[in-house]
């Protein structure tokens, strides 16, 4: 979003009187964008051994300037891992070659420099094998973001 410039009272009243102002050169102001920005911290990089659970959580923090009304966060799981079970407020579903994913929505406000903790659990299977799990965050009605991703090697 841009704004305008109005020209100083010092310019206007020089350009009436007819006196010579040096033209300059100005950096055009440009409001800051404002709104909510969820970032999500990175999940701790443990490889659970074929069979096993992995249970940690993210911190999605709110470093926007407006509250963000619900959460939306995004888990990406390749073919070696697996969501144990179905969590309330998620849709999962299978996109690409076999990569799982959940969809949560968590119905909760996130003030300006607040923070939200949000569970991630799966189980490595038995073929798994240096596996992947990708994550974002975004406000509700949002696209998620691209998340970070961390390397499995079960």
């Amino acid at each position: 979003m841009r704004q305008r410039i109005r020209p100083s009272a010092a310019l206007v009243a020089a350009a009436g009187l007819g006196l010579a102002v040096p033209a300059v050169a100005a950096p055009v102001a440009v409001a800051e964008e404002t709104g909510p920005a969820l970032v999500v911290s990175a999940l701790p990089d443990t490889a659970p051994a074929p069979g096993g659970m992995y249970e940690e959580s993210v911190t999605i923090t709110n470093k926007g300037t407006e509250a963000s009304d619900g959460v939306t966060f995004r888990v990406r799981l390749t073919r070696g891992l697996d969501f144990p079970e179905p969590v309330e407020g998620c849709a999962y579903s299978t996109v690409g070659h076999q990569v799982r994913q959940a969809l949560c929505e968590y119905d909760t406000v996130i003030e300006p420099g607040a923070s939200f903790t949000a569970p991630v659990r799966f189980k490595a299977l038995s073929k798994a094998l240096m596996e992947s799990v990708e994550y974002g965050t975004g406000p509700t009605g949002e696209a998620p973001g691209e998340g970070s991703t961390t390397v499995t090697g079960v």
